[in-house]
């Protein structure tokens, strides 16, 4: 898709040399296309990881067993410990085989430090009988660069190539976990994120066959994130705008990264979208649009901001209602 060129963009490729001088800013080399970057990196059709031969046994309860595992990601990065994939696996006691069952990845929300939110909702969904997983995304936990600090937030530099390839690795491995599951037999394969991964569930389920999805406040314009929120520093902003670097000239930069510019390959039955009205983060208003652009799925918007929202009993009950449809749903197939 040849998007057109904002005149902001035309003017700021007259003076791309002097203000790379003056601006820690990278554009892409080339002018996006939104299907040839994601052709490019084949999400759906790339090598599977040999995933079952990494797990490795943690604890088995009652409820069932968890593993850990770690897969090579297909996209390399400067950075070796970011280019291995680190998760964890929940096998549910009584549905101890993946063939014919559920399956769900959860994607967690940026800077998160451990994964002990989506740790807690996985070994709920085992106890319902459904298989789940949970993994690091790129330059996140335990793929963080040693020269960053554990406690500090990941640190994006403002190079838009940077930012398009990290996202572009974080569809490959969420996506790869999730054909894997697919290729195990799994009767239902369902993906979940927050935040960041809620941008990285949307773009997942653009790239691949979904049974449902559920975004949770996702990223929905990270052009809007980056002109308006914190998504860069304060300085960095200020030179952008500075620069004319406006919205509509991000947009156009991150094409291949918004959602709405994609559309979904999971049945619109099957999608949810759980939206906070006073989210300050990512914006109300562009969960709202992504809504709008595919199709009006189920939205449920709650009256609470970004944080708040993760920790709602809302959340909680569409994990359970995305799960349990997809349960019925596949009971009548069979």
């Amino acid at each position: 898709m040849n998007l057109p060129k904002p005149g902001v963009v035309r003017d700021l490729l007259v003076v791309r040399h002097s203000m790379a001088a003056h601006l820690s800013l990278r554009l892409p080399d080339e002018s996006p296309d939104v299907e040839a970057f994601w052709a490019k990196r084949q999400v759906g059709s790339g090598p599977l990881p040999n995933l079952a031969a990494s797990l490795q046994l943690l604890e088995t309860t009652e409820a069932g067993s968890v593993y850990q595992f770690a897969f090579p990601s297909r996209v390399l990065s400067q950075e070796k410990v970011n280019n291995i994939v680190p998760g964890r696996y929940y096998v549910p006691a009584q549905a101890a085989t993946l063939r014919a069952g559920r399956f769900l990845l959860l994607l967690h929300a940026n800077g998160a430090r451990r994964g002990d939110f989506e740790a807690w909702h996985a070994r709920r969904l085992m106890q319902r009988g459904c298989h789940v997983a949970h993994i690091a995304l790129p330059y996140q936990m335990e793929r963080r660069p040693e020269q960053q600090g554990a406690d500090e937030q990941p640190r994006r530099p403002s190079d838009l190539s940077h930012l398009l390839t990290e996202l572009g690795q974080a569809v490959c491995d969420a996506a790869d976990v999730l054909r894997w599951a697919r290729e195990e037999g799994a009767g239902q394969v369902m993906v979940a994120g927050w935040s960041l991964g809620g941008l990285a569930a949307a773009l997942v389920a653009t790239q691949i066959p979904l049974d449902a999805a559920l975004l949770v406040e996702p990223s929905a314009n990270l052009a809007w994130s980056i002109a308006h929120r914190r998504w860069f520093s304060r300085y960095t902003r200020r030179a952008l705008r500075q620069a004319g670097l406006s919205q509509a000239a991000l947009e156009y930069w991150l094409a291949p990264v918004l959602p709405t510019n994609l559309r979904p390959q999971a049945p619109l039955a099957g999608l949810r979208i759980l939206a906070a009205r006073y989210d300050l983060v990512v914006g109300y208003k562009q969960v709202l649009a992504l809504w709008r652009a595919w199709g009006q799925p189920t939205l449920d918007t709650q009256p609470t901001g970004h944080v708040n929202l993760l920790f709602s009993p809302a959340l909680t009950h569409h994990l359970d209602q995305m799960t349990l449809e997809c349960e019925r749903d596949n009971l009548g197939q069979t």
